[in-house]
């Protein structure tokens, strides 16, 4: 499969490899969101890009969402899907040899209100 020329998406370093998920690219004009079930990876050594496969339950087209990566797991947070803004959070484990999207409900607290072009980020390893 080829790599997409993408915008809004997500990506983070790890270990010398590059992690890319979500965004959109364009096709004929108009924004088309990009899937949810892969991941692509480049080896920053080799410049070899990888593209894996995330099963389970998958975020909803989003635009607008934030990710952060902690201790070897993925989050993304909320952003507008088909329907409008969302607080969704999902997660997915990229240290796993089968990557499964996980939606995260066992949160304690006040759930954040839905929101759209927010950021998110690690501070503390929290």
């Amino acid at each position: 499969m080829k790599r997409l020329a993408r915008s809004n998406h997500t990506a983070f370093i790890d270990d010398n490899i590059l992690y890319v998920w979500g965004g959109y690219h364009q096709t004929a004009g108009d924004d088309a969101v990009l899937p949810g079930e892969e991941l692509w990876l480049c080896d920053l050594d080799s410049g070899t890009w990888e593209r894996r496969e995330i099963s389970g339950e998958s975020p909803p087209e989003l635009s607008g969402f934030c990710g952060s990566y902690l201790n070897g797991t993925l989050y993304i947070f909320a952003g507008c899907d088909p329907i409008g803004y969302t607080n969704l959070l999902f997660s997915v484990d990229v240290t796993e040899q089968c990557l499964t999207w996980k939606r995260v409900t066992n949160t304690r607290g006040t759930v954040p209100s839905p929101r759209n072009k927010h950021s998110c980020w690690v501070h503390r390893d929290r």
